[in-house]
């Protein structure tokens, strides 16, 4: 989302083409994981409102789902007329088809990133080399899944993560007695997909409720981050702080991982309600292999239950350290100097987003200086109205939503958030 949104951006808003700009990844097109992502977890309409999108004009989607002859009734949830997935999907594709971000597609993977003689060389697993002035990381946490460590001890044809590769909400369906262990969107999003299986009759698969398990009571907030730090309203005190670890604990405070929107809330309440899921309470310690290809999982102390399932599908997001260490390393070995980072490892990044002379960051990468919506959609557009108003060398007309906080000229400003 972040590459294909900063790409997009540098090709409409800067003198950029598709000659000049590159994008390495190991995906097969534009997307591809986070769609991969949303179909997984059977998702039907984002969190994120419909003002946000790979577009950085805050009613490009809505117009254009208007001019397309979309129905927004069915297509757009309130509040924030939300968009579903389809939709979202659809105005995407349009515009990265509009820009010609494909034609900058390599697929592969990038190894290193070393400074030679005021460039950048990006060492490629095929082997390659590729050279530019500039490199933007704009990468997530697609490789760095968090697996409980009882699954260290549960049969691994039926314990697995929702954003494996190999996970299928498809072959999920015909579980019996299927358990999701986690307490967030995803989570909630799968549970309820899964309870849309035909109930146990005379003669049919003795279908159980879907059971979702969590250490931790639901918590219910409408956006995963606090929305006053998307502008200038917390942004301004927040980037008056200086110092790192208090940058540090205002991310901390401001986000909401693992929570789900009221409306999610409401439909599992729904469902619970109908008996197609059973909401538990609980902390797995242990897991053990059962007879017929299932597994038994150990709920803890006082009283454990035993939880016998067919299949186990953790939805326990990723692991939480900064996202593609090994380039970071990569960049800090092949040009010694001061490359500040915070107490957790992330970079530091300037104004504009630069870690080191034409090395940009968006994403988590950026969140000292981004905030705590670094992360989301709205964090891809914060990162590229400030990557392209740093590149761009001569006044040129930007998106009216960003006039207010990036002006393009060559320098950007600590008040740009």
């Amino acid at each position: 989302m972040h590459g294909c949104s900063v790409a997009h951006a540098l090709l409409r808003y800067t003198d950029s083409n598709q000659r000049g700009i590159r994008i390495i990844d190991p995906h097969r097109e534009p997307l591809d994981a986070w769609n991969r992502r949303v179909e997984q977890c059977g998702m039907r309409f984002l969190r994120s409102p419909g003002a946000h999108s790979i577009e950085p004009d805050f009613t490009s989607l809505v117009s254009w789902a208007r001019r397309e002859g979309w129905d927004l009734a069915r297509h757009t949830v309130d509040p924030y007329a939300r968009p579903s997935v389809p939709l979202f999907r659809a105005h995407a594709s349009s515009r990265i088809d509009e820009s010609g971000l494909r034609r900058c597609w390599v697929r592969t993977r990038a190894t290193s990133i070393l400074r030679r003689r005021g460039r950048w060389t990006i060492l490629l697993a095929d082997g390659r080399l590729l050279d530019g002035r500039n490199v933007i990381l704009a990468v997530g946490q697609s490789d760095r899944l968090r697996m409980p460590r009882w699954c260290i001890r549960a049969p691994r044809d039926t314990v697995s993560h929702i954003f494996d590769p190999d996970f299928s909400l498809e072959r999920a369906r015909v579980a019996r007695a299927p358990v999701v262990v986690g307490a967030g969107t995803s989570a909630v999003h799968l549970a309820l997909r899964l309870a849309e299986r035909p109930r146990g009759r005379r003669g049919a698969l003795p279908f159980t409720p879907v059971r979702l398990i969590s250490r931790t009571p639901l918590r219910v907030y409408q956006f995963d981050s606090d929305p006053c730090y998307i502008g200038p309203a917390c942004m301004t005190d927040y980037l008056a702080l200086r110092k790192p670890e208090e940058r540090r604990a205002i991310l901390e405070t401001a986000r909401q991982p693992g929570s789900i929107p009221p409306d999610l809330a409401h439909e599992l309440e729904s469902a619970v309600g109908e008996g197609t899921i059973e909401w538990i309470d609980d902390t797995i310690v242990d897991a053990r292999e059962a007879p017929g290809s299932a597994v038994d999982l150990l709920g803890s102390d006082p009283r454990p239950r035993i939880y016998r399932s067919d299949l186990v599908v953790c939805a326990t997001g990723f692991v939480r350290t900064p996202p593609a260490e090994a380039l970071l390393q990569s960049i800090m070995d092949s040009s010694p100097g001061v490359w500040p980072t915070d107490q957790l490892g992330y970079p530091i990044p300037d104004s504009s987003l630069q870690w080191g002379q034409g090395l940009y960051l968006t994403g988590a990468l950026a969140e000292q200086e981004l905030g705590p919506s670094a992360p989301n959609i709205i964090g891809a557009q914060n990162a590229a109205k400030r990557i392209v108003a740093h590149l761009n060398g001569a006044p040129r007309e930007i998106p009216t939503a960003w006039r207010r906080y990036a002006s393009a000229s060559v320098s950007s400003s600590s008040d740009c958030c």
